[in-house]
């Protein structure tokens, strides 16, 4: 076998290296985005966590992890970035003892794992890999395309010649554009992650692969547009000013020209002047979909935007009672609502389940140390670019690095405004760009041949803890399309049926479902409508101990107790649902007929005057009239 090998420390390949390399690229940029599964109440989230697994899985088992694999010691045991990235796995691990719920937590746990792993295979192959940047291109713009052509084929399908209708769920006919990547504003600030690739791809490679690329961001730009998908609008915003600002310093050591740097900043300082006065001053003629969502930026008190601010201020306060240990990984969801009803929230908008800021997401569930240590990645990720660019590697190497590091800013700009930090597909993006940045870093810095690490002894950790992930995976898929039936029974009014796949969805891998709301709630519902009290009762208190703060729980185990005639403790329930949401009107009702019950017409008729005049129907107007009567009859 000797024969076949060159020496990979003078950036020569091992004969195998090809082999890993295409599997890492095929999967991550051509595979994973398409693992969609309809039979999951998450299209994807579940299913692309457990291909991931079983990716790392076998590639860990495949790889040779040997000093002749020739591995640079330094890029794997002493580079800062593996350092942060192992701190902030244990950090992740450790709040899961802090949380309400620490079976939320695993999801996080294991994607946190998931993501170490890949920079640290990834940065491994790429670094025994001859030629990786023209190579990875190439599969990332196989994978834009293979993107777009699912986008467009949905806008075409759905949207064209239907604007301005409206989805079953009241969301504009947009949000049908998803690109299997399951949301609208996902799919978005996925095609700007892949722009990166495409411009590398105009600058390096070679005849139709240029072109493809010059076509490809050209239709991955229409579509963003068409997405209108604000928080990837700014992103990439901040993406141009970032790589002005760069190239204007940078310009000789990215042997780029004055004149043509000056040409370029005219010119996209008059586009960008244009359009901000286009979109903020020309109301008249910006009265389309897409002119007023971009209007709706710099507009706070939009309807979103205003409720987005509210969030975020609840997560800050969050922040401010534990700043250390935080509220637990996966647990933001389950406290974040004791606080939705001081906020000024209703019925329809307490269904966030993150605060749409992955900093501040990080920051509350992870304490100060979470925050430091994700923080801290980028920073060390950015100093290396920087370090890259001003000093004497080559060209293609500056500009790689230019162009994941744009990308970076991207990324972060869209985390200021969603959450990508919940999507694999985004994460493994993510690992790729920190690993390609670093692999280029420690390559530059030309080790000897002395520092070379045996890292075989690392397999078994990494392949037992992977080991777990795809037993989460296969369980939570599992789990997942038991509630999607579970759904539909309860829809039909199928107790029977929402009975069997509640109780088959139970796991050990989570209590609830992709909205947060307990597996047992649906066990109690179907036992509540089948007439078995104590059982529903006990499927109820379940639920309850998995979600304290879900107000459909309290209120279901609230009616509940009055039919067992506790009232004591059905008023304990309806009380605290409305502690969280006064405007909650099915517990003012509830517990308005608890009162009832119980003989005390005055609290009746006080719990029912809780209900706005304009919200009373001629049922709730009907009551309060006939127990102003029994007080009148009464002298009360």
């Amino acid at each position: 076998m000797a024969k076949h090998k060159i020496n990979p420390g003078k950036g020569e390949m091992n004969w195998s290296s090809n082999l890993y390399f295409n599997f890492l690229a095929g999967f991550c940029l051509v595979v994973l985005p398409l693992i969609y599964s309809k039979a999951t109440l998450d299209n994807i989230m579940m299913p692309r966590l457990l291909a991931l697994n079983i990716f790392l899985f076998f590639i860990t088992i495949l790889m040779p992890l040997q000093e002749k694999s020739g591995i640079p010691k330094q890029m794997v045991i002493t580079n800062t970035i593996f350092k942060i990235l192992a701190a902030y796995f244990m950090i992740t691990l450790i709040s899961l003892l802090f949380g309400i719920n620490f079976r939320e937590g695993i999801y996080d746990t294991i994607k946190v794992f998931d993501f170490t792993i890949l920079v640290t295979i990834c940065s491994m192959i790429l670094s025994n890999t001859k030629s990786w940047p023209e190579k990875l291109t190439k599969f990332a713009v196989v994978a834009v395309f293979i993107s777009l052509a699912i986008g467009y084929s949905q806008y075409f399908r759905y949207v064209a010649g239907h604007e301005g209708e409206v989805l079953a769920d009241g969301r504009q006919i947009i949000y049908s554009v998803n690109g299997l990547i399951g949301h609208k504003n996902h799919y978005a600030s996925f095609l700007m992650l892949m722009m990166p690739f495409l411009g590398f791809g105009i600058l390096k490679l070679k005849k139709s692969w240029k072109l493809l690329s010059v076509i490809g961001l050209i239709f991955v730009i229409i579509m963003i547009v068409l997405l209108q998908t604000r928080a990837v609008w700014l992103g990439i915003l901040f993406q141009l000013i970032t790589l002005a600002i760069v190239i204007t310093i940078f310009y000789q050591e990215l042997n780029i020209s004055k004149k043509l740097i000056n040409l370029g900043l005219a010119l996209g300082f008059v586009l960008l002047a244009a359009g901000l006065y286009k979109v903020i001053t020309s109301a008249k003629q910006a009265d389309t979909p897409l002119f007023n969502q971009a209007k709706s930026i710099f507009q706070p008190n939009d309807g979103y935007n205003k409720f987005r601010l509210k969030i975020w201020e609840i997560t800050s306060v969050m922040i401010s009672e534990k700043p250390f240990s935080g509220v637990g990984s996966g647990n933001w969801k389950l406290k974040a609502s004791e606080k939705f009803g001081e906020s000024g929230f209703d019925k329809n908008r307490i269904t966030w389940l993150s605060p749409h800021n992955d900093f501040l997401w990080i920051f509350a569930e992870k304490g100060i140390f979470g925050i430091l240590l994700f923080l801290g990645m980028f920073a060390f990720i950015f100093f290396f670019a920087i370090k890259l660019i001003r000093g004497k590697s080559n060209k293609e190497d500056k500009l790689m690095t230019l162009s994941f590091g744009i990308g970076l800013v991207g990324y972060l700009v869209v985390s200021f405004f969603d959450f990508p930090y919940e999507e694999i597909t985004h994460q493994v993006l993510l690992a790729i760009f920190i690993a390609a940045i670093i692999s280029i870093y420690e390559r530059s810095k030309r080790l000897p041949e002395s520092s070379k690490v045996n890292l075989k002894i690392a397999k078994v950790p990494v392949l037992l803890f992977l080991i777990f992930g795809i037993g989460y995976g296969f369980a939570a898929n599992l789990q997942e399309m038991h509630m999607r039936k579970a759904r539909v029974a309860m829809q039909r009014s199928d107790w029977k049926e929402l009975l069997k796949e509640s109780l088959q969805a139970e796991s050990f891998c989570r209590n609830l479902d992709s909205e947060a709301n307990p597996i047992k709630w649906y066990t109690g519902m179907a036992y509540y409508y089948l007439s078995y009290l104590d059982k529903s009762c006990v499927a109820f208190e379940e639920a309850l101990v998995a979600a304290p703060n879900n107000i459909f729980v309290l209120n279901s185990l609230g009616k509940n107790y009055i039919d067992l005639k506790k009232y004591k403790r059905a008023e304990d329930c309806f009380a605290k649902a409305l502690k969280i949401l006064p405007t909650f009107e099915e517990s003012i009702i509830n517990l308005s007929t608890t009162w009832y019950l119980q003989g005390n017409y005055v609290k009746t008729l006080e719990t029912l005057e809780l209900i706005p005049p304009k919200k009373r129907n001629e049922v709730i107007k009907n009551n309060i009239k006939a127990m102003q009567a029994k007080i009148s009859n009464a002298g009360i």
